[in-house]
């Protein structure tokens, strides 16, 4: 992660990534750990984590050296950045948004899916 036009943030290599949901799971949680570490004043520490697909988090699995890593820039890839506005509220992990599904549910009598896709929304879950 890095702030608007700030120099890049540190890279953290992310283990047992193996679907594509995964990936989007990981690169989530990966986004909002390390933002929400940022804006506590902490610092982004390199190192290797393990994606727990079963909790949809990351755990540290060791820390890692400068030079232990040895990246090439690839030109076909494009810089991406994330809004934290942007990243879509998870559905299944966390406390408050497993808290929010199920006050949705009872409260206007929905259906498990229904309430995943209200409170998978940003925009809509803020309502709730």
């Amino acid at each position: 992660m890095r702030k608007p036009n700030g120099p890049l943030g540190t890279r953290c290599e992310i283990k047992n990534v193996n679907s594509i949901r995964f990936i989007g799971q990981a690169i989530e949680h990966e986004a909002r750990r390390q933002i929400g570490l940022i804006e506590d004043g902490g610092v982004i520490e390199q190192e290797t984590r393990l994606f727990d697909p079963d909790m949809g988090e990351t755990r540290s699995m060791r820390s890692r050296k400068r030079h232990d890593y040895r990246y090439f820039p690839d030109p076909d890839l494009l810089p991406s950045s994330f809004r934290r506005r942007s990243l879509p509220i998870c559905k299944k992990t966390c406390r408050n948004c497993r808290t929010r599904r199920s006050r949705v549910r009872a409260e206007y009598g929905l259906s498990a899916y229904l309430a995943d896709v209200l409170v998978a929304d940003r925009d809509t879950a803020e309502f709730f």
